[in-house]
């Protein structure tokens, strides 16, 4: 299990409340402690925060991309192509020729190749402020990353 420390929202949410990424994203991670053990949850041996990753989802990315799983979209978002991953397609019971748009996939704001393809990386844009990495993959923040780190 791993804590996505950083998307779309909680970039916003640091920036409306001011503060940190890292500060906002810590009240969560600590609510979450608190929940799993008011549950009587059993934890888990690690907890890996997403942004104390980035270099290993970068290679994981650009192996991905290498073997034609992943491609980079026209809006610089990198995307898997879930159906061509055989084990996402036998664990998710799909049957490609039944698939239609927004109706049994939910379709988002991201241009893709198929309505079932998912997010892995999106490129750093101006409304992301501080919340960026340099990578190989560019300048980047780190939205749909907890797919990949999963």
């Amino acid at each position: 299990m791993n804590l996505t420390d950083i998307d779309d929202k909680t970039i916003k949410g640091s920036q409306k409340q001011g503060v940190p990424l890292r500060q906002f994203t810590d009240f969560y991670v600590k609510a979450f402690f608190e929940d799993i053990k008011v549950l009587n949850i059993e934890p888990a041996d690690v907890y890996p925060r997403a942004t104390d990753h980035i270099p290993e989802m970068v290679e994981l990315i650009k192996t991905l991309m290498d073997k034609g799983y992943a491609y980079r979209g026209e809006d610089r978002l990198n995307l898997l192509r879930s159906l061509q991953v055989q084990g996402l397609r036998k664990m998710s019971n799909i049957k490609v020729d039944e698939l239609k748009a927004g109706a049994r996939v939910c379709q988002d704001e991201y241009a893709k190749e198929e309505a079932q393809d998912f997010a892995l990386w999106k490129a750093w844009t101006l409304e992301d402020g501080d919340a960026f990495w340099e990578t190989e993959l560019g300048k980047v923040d780190q939205a749909g990353i907890s797919n990949a780190a999963r």
